[in-house]
């Protein structure tokens, strides 16, 4: 199957505010309003990921070949109050995946109700890569169901080989940690993208630099209802 892995560089000082592909960071122009506090704390949340659409999410997965999407920005929060909140709950209020459109992002910039217990590192998405793995296509839909996940054979299980490397990635199938699905979300929810706790930065000397905790060891997930014209999306930690 093919997916895509990022090219990524630390964020430019001087850059000035636009939007763009990022982990981490502040994101770009949402509105007050639209920046979610954790239900279990209250606190504002962390901006664990801000990426367009277009160039970048409909390269491949389930917003491929939509153009009447190109307008949407995924969004993703976590709670940074970590001995505290369910973070890795997708259910639990204490993250948050969603849309925004491009009109709805404002010059000004972001600012949430209150203070943020912690900004991530920003990263910049610069591009992506091709990359192909050994998974055959009609072995997907057993990357979100339990039981037939573990009847397929280890090399397809676990194609990244626990490649730091290998596990921030656009489309293709999830890359699980070594624990599996974990109860994935079910269709009509598809996977669509995944980042790692440790980002891969060629740049710096040690050759990453690590975006949050992610359970210590863990890897986030992004599933998304392409069908639904709210674009409901969900984001889980596996680790």
């Amino acid at each position: 199957m093919r997916s895509y892995l990022p090219s990524l560089r630390l964020a430019a000082d001087g850059a000035g505010p636009v939007l763009r592909a990022k982990f981490g960071g502040l994101p770009w122009g949402v509105p007050p309003q639209r920046w979610p506090a954790c239900r279990e704390c209250g606190h504002p949340m962390s901006c664990l990921a801000q990426i367009p659409v277009r160039g970048h999410l409909d390269r491949a997965g389930p917003l491929a070949g939509r153009p009447d999407l190109a307008r949407k920005v995924l969004h993703v929060f976590t709670c940074e109050r970590l001995t505290i909140c369910d973070f890795w709950d997708p259910r639990s209020g204490a993250n948050a995946a969603f849309f925004l459109d491009e009109g709805e992002l404002r010059p000004e910039g972001a600012a949430p109700a209150g203070p943020i217990v912690s900004v991530l590192p920003e990263v910049w998405i610069e591009g992506w890569a091709p990359h192909d793995d050994p998974v055959p296509e009609e072995a997907a839909d057993s990357f979100t169901d339990d039981e037939r996940f573990y009847a397929l054979p280890e090399e397809w299980q676990f194609p990244h080989d626990f490649d730091t490397a290998l596990r921030t990635k656009l489309g293709g199938v999830p890359y699980w940690t070594g624990n599996g699905p974990l109860s994935p979300p079910r269709p009509p929810f598809r996977f669509m993208l995944e980042v790692d706790k440790w980002l891969t930065l060629p740049e710096l000397a040690e050759g990453m630099v690590e975006l949050g905790n992610f359970c210590s060891d863990g890897t986030g997930f992004v599933f998304v209802d392409p069908d639904s014209e709210e674009l409901p999306a969900l984001f889980l930690i596996n680790r």
